[in-house]
């Protein structure tokens, strides 16, 4: 059987966050605009959804297709059916994980020697026991914060490079501390990038378009900043049990 799969979108809008879900999202024919199709709701057996869907449904009624800014998109992920839930009760999956999750463990068990094992989760604290015992993993767990200083100006030059090499040796010293003071992800800096190319399209863009386009990104530390403060504080009281 097929697996049916859901993008969830969150974007901002006039100063609102909004999560939508939808089958369908792709770059689409209009630069700087993601394309969203086949909007979804009433999927609360399967997708943890907006408590506010009844409202956002009725703004997107009647609405077959619709197209948003790159630089007001805060994350898209993509979420299986069938991985409801860790522990893949019958209530929830038919077991479809835990079976699943078997297999992998197995496979970690037997793995031959020189394959190193890494995988990434926003919620160490839901990992079950058999995923988070020492020696699961190689090298343990480990904390990835929000980039420093010095790696917001690595991130952006990558990015530079990639996009716009004629901006190579230009000073982004203004971009750079105000994406580290906005505690921007590393996504959110490519994004910004983006829509300044966006803003200056043919051209390259400016440091001011790079600047405006920084300003108007709201970041996720902002919008979900209980959950980084969470991270930070669960990642702290590791680091103490390992010293202690």
């Amino acid at each position: 059987m097929a697996t049916s799969h859901i993008f969830r979108i969150m974007f901002v809008n006039q100063g609102k966050v909004y999560e939508i879900y939808a089958r369908r999202v792709s770059h689409g024919e209009l630069f700087g605009f993601i394309e969203v199709e086949e909007l979804v709701f009433g999927e609360r057996a399967t997708v943890v959804v907006d408590p506010a869907e009844e409202r956002i449904k009725g703004e997107f009624d009647g609405v077959k297709r619709t197209y948003l800014p790159l630089h007001s998109i805060l994350r898209i992920d993509e979420v299986a059916h069938q991985y409801a839930g860790h522990e893949g009760s019958g209530a929830s999956d038919a077991g479809v994980t835990s079976r699943r999750i078997g297999r992998h463990l197995t496979w970690l068990e037997e793995r031959k020697p020189g394959i190193f094992v890494m995988a990434n989760t926003n919620q160490p604290w839901d990992l079950p026991a058999h995923m988070s015992r020492p020696g699961r993993f190689n090298s343990g767990i480990w904390y990835v914060p929000i980039p420093s200083l010095e790696a917001v100006e690595e991130i952006l030059k990558i990015h530079i490079g990639k996009y716009f090499p004629r901006l190579a040796d230009t000073d982004t010293g203004r971009v750079v501390d105000l994406m580290r003071e906005k505690h921007m992800t590393g996504d959110e800096i490519e994004q910004s990038l983006l829509e300044a190319g966006r803003m200056t399209h043919p051209d390259n863009p400016t440091i001011d378009a790079l600047m405006a386009a920084a300003e108007a990104l709201t970041p996720m530390y902002k919008v979900r900043n209980e959950d980084f403060t969470r991270l930070q504080d669960w990642a702290l009281v590791q680091k103490r049990a390992k010293e202690a």
